[in-house]
């Protein structure tokens, strides 16, 4: 057990000790430099002048200059900031109070009493019994039993993990928890610790509700569904209050053993991507591109799990520790190495999957879940970055109060995927939840292609009786096939968002960012209407976008559309047009690719999509939704045969995803496929 929160002695003496010219002492110097400049602030001239969560932020770089110095001045002035916050009426936004039930609590409140808590324990040695009692008594009062009443007690509280089970029920329990720990003084404390905890632990590991429509926070896989910033947002408090709980209690929580914190650091490195404007990562939902993983969180974690490729993520973001928990927490025992990309990432709990090129310049991220609060109706979206520079974009997100925050940001409109007659999901989604989320499904990946397809029905349900989107990525060349039945006779939207500039010849469109291209060609349907759209990119800067639609209505819509690095002339790349079939041919790097879409498959009662293709000199037969065929590799997604020249290539009585190797096969032995998940 330590004296005071997060801050062990020997941490103390190590970075007391550090070089200068170390991160540790680089550190040291800037939160002591910090704090300098905050001795010499001039105090507010009333309640209204004081920034609520500046000043408690303000106050624990004051009290970790005390503690790395033990010189008072800095303690004296971290006390009359605590002075100053504690003197206040409340500490939540008023028109919380005005809710019915009244909120009592909010993130101000809990940010602020986790800031106090935190200064407060680390100027204790200077403060005699009563300023302690003042103290402890104004926490509880302003900011845990607040939060208690609303979040915890059972005899009070309006929240639970359904209804909030999003970032504030981590930061408004965990940081007011954090101040309930740094108070060692007050009634009951023990009890509601142990209320606390078992509260943060069911955050973790809460699945969702299926009534309610509501999905889970942390994916089994370590993503977390509410986008990167508040992925960051969480984990600042959960860590903070496992952190304090483990000094206090003298061991490491048993929730770091689980699979939904444990992994999380994976989800962050899987969507890295470095551009010539710096590291950025795919911002769907409030998300903005340029932001990366929290540090603070980052050297937790890097430390934590003892993860090298979290501490070179750390090291690419800061050259050293630059706020308190970032020096407390930054590991320089611990080496650093680049990561180690896969393929294809797979986030199926949060609907998001990231497909890399071989050569890692190449990132296509593509997400398909939820829509509720922070997660965009966005479903089936597409963001695509090569060779450091982005080319086909999320919209990203704006201030809040703005209105075009809910009239476009949020909106299907400002995503690049697909509409049906003009139309995405309903408005009133971010509102009330989708009734059946999108889903990611039947992943696939081998040495010469990615797959993965977008189940996009139940956000479109309105509209389609399905809709599926399925990527294919041949190293850097990215096939989509849109295939969509809907209700009734229809026209289909596809939108392209991007920051490069455009231009369209003979339905190719050029994208061009800085020097580097792409070419983005849809095969079909054909003839489509192209046009230019009005939209924004970040924080309100307008940018225009791309709508290829149909011109007739159908109640199929399929698309099959390229985005490559080479021209599609230079690739060969032609439309394949067959009896209930529609595919792409194009020649790779080593090899001519067919992708062949089955225009009849789906779930028809007694009938099974069969089809019957002539591909050059060879009779295909398949129920397959989707083939990929190459001289010797059949790739057989959703399908149970596949018949060439009526032999036998594929069965399988149940239809599935696999690819088929067939060198050396003949006869019989044909029969000895190979599936590769």
């Amino acid at each position: 057990m330590m004296d005071h929160l997060y801050i062990s002695s020997e941490w103390l003496v190590r970075c007391q000790r550090a070089a200068i010219d170390t991160p540790l002492g680089k550190g040291r110097e800037h939160i002591l430099q910090l704090a300098d400049k905050l001795l010499e602030k001039e105090p507010g001239k009333s309640p209204g002048d004081i920034d609520k969560r500046q000043s408690a932020s303000e106050a624990q770089i004051l009290g970790l200059a005390y503690q790395l110095t033990k010189d008072e001045t800095y303690a004296l002035a971290a006390d009359a900031l605590i002075s100053e916050l504690i003197s206040l009426e409340y500490w939540v936004q008023p028109a919380m109070l005005r809710r019915v039930p009244p909120w009592y609590s909010d993130l101000d409140t809990s940010e602020v009493a986790c800031g106090v808590g935190i200064a407060y324990d680390w100027i204790r040695p200077i403060l005699d019994d009563e300023r302690r009692q003042t103290t402890e008594a104004a926490l509880w009062s302003l900011g845990i039993e607040p939060m208690i009443r609303d979040w915890v007690d059972g005899a009070l509280r309006v929240h639970c993990l359904d209804s909030m089970g999003h970032n504030w029920w981590a930061v408004c329990i965990g940081a007011s928890a954090v101040a309930l720990l740094a108070c060692r003084g007050l009634k009951d404390r023990a009890y509601w610790l142990g209320q606390i905890t078992i509260a943060l632990d069911e955050f973790v590991t809460y699945k969702g509700n299926e009534l309610w429509n509501k999905p889970g926070n942390f994916g089994e896989q370590g993503g977390f569904y509410e986008s990167f910033t508040y992925c960051n947002y969480t984990l600042i408090y959960l860590l903070k209050f496992y952190e304090a709980l483990a000094c206090c209690s003298g061991q490491l929580p048993k929730v770091y053993e689980l699979p939904e914190l444990a992994k999380t650091g994976k989800f962050y490195l899987d969507t890295i991507y470095e551009t010539t404007e710096g590291m950025c990562t795919p911002d769907f939902g409030d998300h903005h591109l340029h932001q990366t993983a929290e540090p603070m969180v980052l050297a937790r974690l890097a430390s934590l799990y003892r993860d090298e490729q979290l501490q070179w993520y750390f090291r690419r973001v800061r050259p050293y520790p630059q706020n308190p928990f970032e020096l407390l927490w930054y590991d320089d025992t611990l080496e650093a190495k680049p990561p180690v990309y896969e393929d294809l990432a797979m986030y199926p709990d949060i609907g998001w999957a990231l497909l890399r090129s071989c050569d890692r310049d190449m990132l296509v991220a593509l997400r398909a879940g939820d829509v509720w609060n922070h997660a965009h109706s966005d479903c089936g979206a597409l963001i695509v970055f090569d060779r450091g520079v982005q080319f086909v974009a999320d919209s990203g997100t704006c201030r809040y109060s703005a209105p075009e925050y809910h009239s476009y940001y949020c909106q299907t409109y400002a995503h690049s995927t697909l509409l049906v007659n003009d139309q995405g999901g309903p408005k009133d989604d971010l509102l009330y939840g989708l009734r059946f989320r999108g889903q990611l499904l039947h992943p696939c990946t081998n040495k010469h292609y990615q797959k993965v397809t977008a189940e996009l029905t139940g956000p479109l349900s309105r509209l389609v009786r399905r809709a599926t989107r399925t990527l294919f990525l041949f190293d850097d060349i990215l096939v989509v096939v849109d295939d969509v039945f809907a209700f009734e006779p229809s026209t289909y939207q596809l939108l392209w968002h991007t920051p490069a500039t455009f231009s369209l010849t003979d339905d190719v469109v050029t994208l061009k960012n800085g020097t580097e291209k792409l070419y983005l060609s849809v095969f079909s349907p054909k003839p489509l209407d192209w046009s230019t759209e009005a939209g924004y990119g970040s924080d309100l800067q307008e940018r225009p976008f791309l709508k290829a639609s149909t011109q007739e209505t159908d109640r199929n819509g399929h698309f099959i559309t390229m985005i490559s690095r080479a021209h599609p002339d230079m690739l060969q790349s032609k439309l394949m047009e067959l009896p209930n079939g529609l595919g792409l041919s194009f020649t790779g790097v080593d090899r001519t690719w067919q992708v062949i879409l089955n225009t009849t498959a789906g779930r028809r009662m007694h009938e099974n999509s069969n089809v019957a293709w002539q591909i050059g000199e060879d009779t295909v037969e398949t129920d397959g939704h989707l083939l990929v065929l190459s001289q010797d590799l059949f790739g057989v997604h959703q399908g149970s045969y596949v018949r060439r020249n009526q032999r036998v290539i594929f069965n399988n009585y149940a239809k599935t995803d696999c690819v088929l190797d067939l060198r050396g096969l003949s006869g019989i032995d044909a029969l000895k496929w190979h599936v590769q998940p």
